[in-house]
């Protein structure tokens, strides 16, 4: 069953979690849009990551998910992101969160193997749906601006 240490975990630690990812974000090859995005806008939006996930892990609803990242890709691709970079940073963001839990895991506090690959699975879940609704949203936004039409597609 999940442990609610562990989202606390990730909240305890996300300024730490934030500050290399910002890092990483900022120089990885892959991300080049990102490296002269101002730090304190990235900051915030990776924040807001972690903030959402906390909120996820209470509500657990998919409008919540939809509503956020369909807006999220919309704006995405209004700024100019390339989708596959943002997908990119948001993989680095799932990568940094995990690498927390395995770092705390092997620590002298210990948390039951059962409760972090439960909890690693949660966060692998929220991030695929992520992933799902920013590109429908990143898609959307572009046949808009195309076609000034809102594309109808169900979810």
């Amino acid at each position: 069953m999940f442990d609610e240490a562990l989202a606390k975990i990730i909240k305890k630690n996300a300024n730490n979690i934030t500050t290399k990812l910002i890092e990483a974000i900022k120089t990885h090859p892959r991300t080049k849009y990102y490296h002269n995005l101002e730090p304190d806008l990235l900051k915030e939006r990776v924040l807001d990551i972690c903030k959402n996930f906390d909120d996820w892990i209470i509500d657990r609803t998919e409008e919540q998910m939809k509503r956020i990242y369909l807006n999220f890709g919309r704006i995405r691709y209004r700024e100019g992101v390339p989708l596959e970079q943002l997908i990119y940073a948001i993989f680095l963001t799932r990568k940094y969160i995990t690498s927390i839990l395995h770092n705390m895991a092997s620590e002298e506090n210990p948390l039951k193997i059962y409760q972090l690959l439960e909890f690693i699975e949660m966060i692998s879940t929220f991030f695929e749906e992520m992933v799902y609704f920013i590109s429908l949203g990143y898609k959307k936004e572009k046949i808009f601006q195309e076609t000034g039409e809102e594309d109808e597609e169900e979810l």
